[in-house]
């Protein structure tokens, strides 16, 4: 039996040591552990919110269709935004093309008038 508790005692410094440790936590630790606790908290809220609005709108159709209403404007308004920057890009590209095929049109026939220049 003494040998029994002799293996799972420990030295005797070990157990104080030990103590001292736990009770000096680093400062930075427990901000960390305070951050942690804040934000676990704030998600509690944030989910708790989200389940009330989630009852309401269950509860309220109205608030289903203005919500439904609500997206499909943003819907139509970001489709329309697109659709906009499609139409400038499009026209952008065709004045790009343009140019460059007037430009290297003219540079074939530079040297073609040139030497008819010559010539005359």
């Amino acid at each position: 039996m003494s040998e029994h508790n002799d293996i799972h005692n420990e030295p005797e410094g070990t157990q104080d040591e030990s103590k001292l440790n736990d009770d000096t936590q680093d400062p930075q630790d427990s901000a960390e552990q305070e951050s942690k606790d804040e934000r676990a908290e704030q998600e509690a809220e944030e989910g708790h919110r989200r389940q009330e609005e989630a009852q309401a709108a269950v509860d309220d159709p109205i608030a289903i269709l203005e919500r439904e209403k609500l997206d499909l404007r943003n819907a139509y308004l970001r489709l329309s935004a697109e659709t906009d920057n499609y139409r400038k890009r499009i026209l952008s590209e065709k004045e790009n093309f343009q140019k460059l095929a007037l430009r290297g049109i003219m540079e074939k026939l530079l040297p073609v008038i040139d030497n008819l220049e010559m010539v005359v």
